[in-house]
């Protein structure tokens, strides 16, 4: 009995350690996620922001990083962002945040399966929301929201996903109107066909039949006709425009990036 007893609390001490590593090894992996080199968030600030960005890593599988600079080395802010998310090895699927103080811009950089959840416009969607944070210089706040509304857009579905869905409801309710209508139509063609007739009035022809006739004639005094040549529309040779959802592009490491960005100033 002792020695079971003992053989029990060595395998329950056992899970205990292999428990508490993994809590070391998360929280150091949510220590990594947050850069703020330019000194812009407070402790409070960078609690919220590490759990926020373990959730959102936890639930998506993607690589989530948070990076504040004031320094952007002469890079415009998409060439910083996408070569700090790749310098940090970030996995294949991943999204980063940026606080440029130098350009003067907010910025999402995509990656992997990020892009077809958090597109270009779904991008500009979030910054709607979250740029008076940026203009009062709440940053912290600005990056949490950030965070937030990049899940609620995961939970969403991709935007392909949610035409999908929007087409099925769509073709479903004008085939519900339709069943509708034609069994409306059957029951007043049925009603209908069982009404009794109204009888007509019989026309008194012979007290209505008299006729007068008078002449009128017209003369045609003056006629003009009047034509011009009506120039055809030039064509200035100009290419199809192009506009849409998408900012796919190629890091200086080679590899391919969604992303958008807002400046604050």
């Amino acid at each position: 009995m002792t020695l079971k007893y003992g053989i029990k609390k060595i395998v329950f001490a056992f899970v205990m350690i292999t428990v508490l590593m993994l809590s070391i090894c998360t929280s150091a992996f949510a220590a990594e996620a947050v850069y703020d080199e330019a000194g812009l968030f407070s402790d409070a600030d960078i609690v919220e922001i590490k759990n926020d960005s373990q959730s959102l890593a936890q639930l998506t599988g993607w690589d989530v990083y948070v990076v504040t600079t004031g320094d952007a080395q002469g890079k415009t802010v998409e060439a910083y962002a996408d070569d700090y998310y790749d310098n940090l090895g970030g996995a294949e699927n991943g999204i980063l945040y940026l606080v440029d103080m130098d350009n003067g811009e907010l910025y999402i950089s995509t990656s992997g399966e990020a892009m077809d959840y958090i597109t270009y416009d779904r991008i500009q969607l979030i910054f709607d929301d979250v740029m008076d944070y940026a203009y009062d210089g709440n940053f912290g706040e600005c990056v949490t929201q950030q965070i937030g509304l990049t899940e609620s857009y995961y939970n969403m579905g991709t935007p392909e996903e949610n035409s999908k869905a929007d087409t099925m409801m769509f073709f479903g309710l004008v085939g519900a109107v339709v069943g509708v209508a034609a069994a409306l139509i059957g029951v007043f063609s049925v009603k209908k066909s069982y009404a009794f007739k109204k009888a007509e009035d019989v026309y008194e022809y012979t007290s209505k039949s008299d006729m007068k006739l008078s002449v009128n004639s017209d003369r045609l005094v003056n006629s003009f006709v009047t034509t011009r040549i009506r120039p055809r529309p030039k064509n200035n040779g100009g290419g199809p425009s192009s506009s849409g959802g998408s900012h796919v592009h190629t890091s200086s490491s080679g590899r391919t990036h969604g992303g958008g960005g807002r400046s604050f100033r």
